[in-house]
């Protein structure tokens, strides 16, 4: 018996299709194109096809895969389509339609061709909210749906950035052929992607056979129709589909309880599991990964170790895309450290060949658990390790054997060097970074799929922002806006909010970054106003890490406008955006954001304390939750951040020494500064070199007040000589400073 798995995941992506008619026959246009829906590739039983440069679509097979309800009055010859509250009529050799009892003229009548009705592209567009595209090279129409709450996750073209949660292909497993030929050729439908006309066989088949005369040829029909609509889910309409296809692998486990047929209930429960994954990203995710799991253990109890290790092994990788979604709700330590368990199961259990595609998504499935996991665990040998996965996957796939797969385990390189050049070889694993970003672009154009196009340029401006920090202040920034950019021609607030709430984060954390280059209080001001637009879409409780991150990152912008305006009230909001974001993020539960966090506090603490705010409380405060910090961000896991840690405490032991112990806390102070000189290099860090050694000369400066007066100056002297290799500008205002010091030091 042949079982026919399919297509699950879970980040996002789009789109959908359908079939029949009868009437008056006209000549068939010469030009019949593919068809992908919402960035999945789909079978048509008729194509769309190019007549007069007017791209036709077959109305029946649309609107039936979108959900509506067909129907062909003979008589009449017309066409009317309807769902809930919504309608479309058409009549035939007819320009005139309406769409929701709206009047709209076509650019050519509705004509019937090879025995099917079809319509001009502007009549579907405009009737099911959805921009249709032709890619004439790959002679392929897209259909991209407009409204996000009827898109799901495509089968084919998935992401996962870091942090968000696991994606996985379901894999195709071919048995013996059935016997029963009409069986046979559903199935093949199926196989081919031919989603609706493999329902409409398989509802045919069941009118002749039942669950009593024909137990194992009805769930195997049940079982698969269940998986086509699963794939409808992934398409479009995926709260319906998915129902629908649980409700069906629910009648066969009531209908089908013979342990005899053990496998079929078995893939029931696979099934069952498999629509669970997607309604987890719909609503109710906990109640759901619990369903999700606890039908997916049922179908591990059934399923026979040695003969089904295949089916075993799919289950395994199911229960891990599960975890990994629990994993970004609650409990991460706990819940990635299931879904790695799993995967690892996964792994174990398959025997079949390492060519096929679902050894290259187990691998690449493994690799960005581990790197979801780094997050929690801070340990830069599972970034190395997920890498190793990649590169393994890579050995049996390339970009023409699974694209799709090709083309994502490139970004997951590129994401995991973009994480490596945070600890180490910066500028080289940016490079490669990169390298690996524009490697996947080749697959994801913006034609052919729009929302991965925009996920990568996203991405890369983050990688030229981080770059800024680096060399090419303005070149880098432009990149990085021109990036942004390109993405927010796909991601709007309607289409894809919870994508476009990210990059509004992002161009929020650039224009604080120009902002803060220029002491430009408009960019300032733009960078909250990015955030603000962020939180109108992020909640709390559902989106806890994107809100805390965006908390954190807005308090960033407070902190820096108080420092460039010396306003001490700015500063209180920096403060309330980091205990609000702390309270949702406890030190257990999100090690990485709570550290981060507290060490972006203390930097507003210092800055309180040196407007003269509290100062001893404030500057001890901050000293502690240095210290503290410094336990996570160590100088060989984060240096960038470990040597911003010494730069806060040492500015606080510096504003200490105005108070008590003067001698006692410049010496400290002077220690935390040449601590992070081994960091802040002035090849990779120029402006952090220049201005610690600023700081540097500040406190040899003061301590030259107190004793050894002639050697202090020279230490001074030397570091600001130090600073003016990088501050060149005669003109600006670093410079001024750093001279006025010099002279103080000369004197």
């Amino acid at each position: 018996m042949k079982k026919t798995h399919t297509n699950v995941f879970a980040v996002f992506i789009f789109f959908t299709f359908f079939t029949l008619f009868l009437g008056i026959q006209v000549q068939a246009a010469s030009e019949e194109y593919k068809v992908r829906i919402n960035e999945s590739t789909v079978q048509f039983t008729m194509s769309p096809i190019m007549e007069k440069g007017t791209l036709l679509i077959p109305i029946r097979e649309v609107c039936e895969i979108f959900g509506y309800k067909v129907n062909w009055n003979a008589s009449a010859k017309s066409v009317t389509c309807t769902k809930n509250d919504k309608s479309i009529f058409v009549k035939i050799n007819d320009k005139n339609a309406k769409v929701n009892n709206k009047n709209i003229t076509l650019t050519l009548p509705v004509s019937i061709i090879k025995g099917r009705i079809y319509a001009p592209s502007m009549l579907v567009s405009e009737a099911l909210d959805l921009k249709i595209s032709v890619l004439k090279k790959d002679r392929t129409v897209c259909f991209t749906s407009k409204n996000s709450s009827s898109v799901s996750v495509s089968g084919e073209n998935n992401f996962l950035s870091a942090g968000s949660n696991l994606i996985v292909s379901l894999i195709e497993k071919n048995d013996k052929p059935n016997s029963n030929k009409a069986i046979e050729s559903a199935d093949r439908l199926l196989k081919n992607k031919n989603y609706l006309g493999a329902i409409q066989s398989y509802e045919k088949i069941l009118k002749s056979i039942s669950s009593v005369k024909n137990p194992k040829e009805y769930a195997h029909v049940m079982n698969n129709m269940g998986f086509s609509y699963v794939e409808l889910a992934c398409l479009i309409n995926k709260e319906e589909n998915s129902l629908k296809a649980i409700s069906i692998f629910e009648e066969v486990l009531n209908k089908i309880k013979d342990k005899r047929f053990s496998l079929e209930r078995a893939n029931a429960y696979t099934g069952i599991g498999n629509a669970y994954v997607i309604l987890i990203k719909i609503r109710d995710t906990e109640v759901n990964s619990m369903k999700c799991i606890a039908a997916l253990d049922e179908a591990l109890k059934l399923y026979d170790k040695e003969k089904n290790p295949l089916d075993c092994s799919y289950a395994e990788l199911l229960k891990s895309v599960c975890f990994s979604n629990a994993a970004s709700l609650k409990d991460p330590n706990q819940n990635l450290s299931k879904a790695y368990k799993s995967i690892i199961n996964s792994l174990n259990y398959f025997k079949g060949d390492k060519k096929s595609k679902q050894y290259v998504e187990i691998l690449k499935n493994k690799g960005v658990i581990l790197l979801n996991n780094f997050f929690n665990t801070n340990k830069i040998d599972e970034v190395k390790l997920s890498l190793t996965d990649f590169e393994e996957a890579l050995k049996y796939n390339d970009i023409n054997k699974y694209p799709d797969d090709y083309a994502q385990i490139q970004f997951y390189k590129g994401i995991a060097h973009q994480f490596l050049a945070e600890m180490q070889s910066p500028m080289e694993n940016f490079e490669k970074a990169t390298k690996y970003f524009n490697e996947s672009l080749s697959f994801y154009t913006i034609d052919q799929s729009p929302s991965g196009y925009a996920h990568i340029q996203n991405q890369l401006g983050l990688i030229f922002l981080q770059l800024s920090s680096y060399l090419d202040f303005d070149e880098n920034i432009d990149k990085a806006f021109k990036a942004f950019d390109e993405s927010s021609k796909i991601y709007t607030v309607d289409q894809y909010p919870m994508a476009y709430a990210q990059l509004q984060s992002d161009y929020g954390v650039t224009y604080n970054r120009v902002a803060d280059y220029k002491n430009d209080k408009d960019y300032y001001d733009k960078s909250l106003k990015a955030f603000d637009n962020s939180l109108k879409i992020y909640n709390a409780k559902k989106h806890s890490e994107q809100y805390i991150k965006i908390l954190i990152e807005m308090g960033k912008t407070y902190h820096s406008k108080s420092v460039s305006f010396k306003d001490k009230d700015i500063a209180f909001s920096a403060v309330k955006c980091y205990e609000e974001a702390l309270e949702l993020c406890p030190k257990d539960n999100n090690p990485v954001y709570y550290a981060y966090c507290r060490a972006n506090l203390s930097s507003t603490l210092v800055h309180l304390a040196g407007l003269n705010v509290d100062p001893l409380t404030n500057a001890k405060k901050a000293i502690d939750i240095c210290k503290e910090s410094s336990e996570f961000f160590t100088s060989d896991s984060f240096p960038e951040y470990y040597a911003s840690l010494k730069i806060n405490s040492g500015n606080a032991y510096q504003i200490l020494s105005g108070i008590e112990n003067h001698e006692e806390n410049l010496l400290k102070s002077i220690n935390e500064y040449k601590e992070c000189l081994n960091i802040f290099t002035m090849d990779i860090f120029p402006d952090n070199f220049a201005s610690t050694y600023k700081k540097l000369g500040d406190a040899y400066l003061s301590l030259s007040g107190i004793k050894n007066n002639e050697e202090n100056k020279r230490l001074a002297l030397n570091c600001y000589n130090e600073s003016l290799k990088v501050y060149t500008d005669k003109t600006s205002k670093k410079y001024i400073e750093v001279m006025d010091k010099k002279k103080l030091a000369e004197q």
